[in-house]
């Protein structure tokens, strides 16, 4: 196996058309100083009591796919990183000078596909649903200046050969920190020793059928949905949590037993939701009835229970007081 170069490392990006697919448009090669873009997956220690002294087995987790990217910053190839921040930018022309204005509070944000290219291995390692999560420019007196990039993405694969043999360059011109400045209302700040822009891409975290992470929501505007939404996700989180074995559960394309794991739980109660609802009743109809009893029998201030009969009688009507003496009349009796 062949060492792999960092100086020969090549980093390809292209926006997708759709989210979480390879992109089939055109590849551009960008600069980067440094990258820790990478999956992990991480495992759950077992909580179960009952079964011994040894603990049981870990259960995986949710594949998280994401890490640091070091850019410098350059005439050209910063908008793309701008673009995947704030979304596409408003561009106007004046004399063959454009000015490119990029606004934050989009809806919508532009995903990726990234390639790492280690030529000599060979090893491609692509990123597939990119998205940045943030942009951080430090700012100095002098040397070289350089944001770095939080990113998410959905998955990573990897090949033996790199998705474009002949990427875009683009012409590479690099600011130094001198020629920086932040500007508010017009006016120049002084002494800026860093900025952020941060939390542009929401981590929406949702497993998939393979543990990666999706960006995709339903239509939550309809209240309606947004309910439905919540419930089925709530019921899903108690099973993943309360569910320590199962039995009948078989694979769909065969009559085997079905392995307890996250996907093969979400897997059933999203295709027969009727067994989804059936177990939320089971698993909180107890506790749902301890509340509604709780909620029926809670004294009201005049003594009674909601749900049940008077407990306390009514007072007789006032009568009037003993006769009032005075001290001397005590005395002589």
């Amino acid at each position: 196996m062949s060492r792999a170069y960092g100086w020969n490392a090549k980093l390809l990006i292209a926006e997708e058309s759709t989210y979480g697919t390879l992109s089939d448009g055109t590849y551009t090669q960008v600069p980067f100083a440094s990258s820790t873009i990478d999956s992990e997956q991480g495992l759950i220690a077992s909580n179960v009591l009952g079964l011994g002294r040894d603990p049981t087995t870990p259960f995986q987790d949710v594949i998280n796919v994401g890490g640091e990217l070091a850019v410098p910053v350059d005439l050209r190839n910063i908008g793309i990183w701008l673009k995947a921040i704030f979304g596409t930018p408003t561009t106007t022309e004046d004399g063959g000078v454009y000015t490119h204005t990029f606004e934050s509070g989009k809806v919508s944000l532009p995903s990726y596909t990234l390639e790492v290219g280690l030529p000599e291995v060979p090893e491609f390692i692509r990123f597939l649903g990119v998205k940045a999560d943030s942009i951080a420019f430090n700012f100095a007196r002098s040397g070289e200046a350089q944001a770095t990039i939080s990113l998410l993405a959905q998955g990573e694969t990897a090949a033996t050969t790199t998705v474009a043999a002949s990427p875009e360059v683009k012409n590479y011109t690099r600011f130094s920190q001198f020629q920086g400045f932040i500007k508010s209302d017009g006016q120049a700040l002084a002494n800026v020793t860093a900025a952020s822009l941060s939390d542009m891409a929401k981590r929406i975290k949702l497993a998939k059928d393979n543990g990666l992470k999706d960006n995709t929501l339903p239509d939550l505007d309809s209240p309606t949905k947004r309910e439905a939404y919540a419930d089925q996700q709530l019921i899903l989180g108690l099973a993943l949590a309360g569910i320590i074995e199962w039995d009948g559960v078989l694979e769909a394309e065969s009559d085997e037993k079905a392995p307890l794991t996250p996907e093969k739980v979400e897997e059933l109660f999203t295709n027969f939701w009727l067994v989804a609802e059936n177990f939320r009743q089971q698993y909180c109809g107890i506790q749902e009835i301890l509340a509604a009893e709780k909620n029926a029998s809670t004294p009201e201030p005049s003594g009674t229970l909601v749900t049940g009969e008077v407990t306390a009688k009514d007072a007789d009507k006032k009568k009037p007081s003993a006769p009032s003496t005075s001290a001397d009349t005590l005395k002589q009796l």
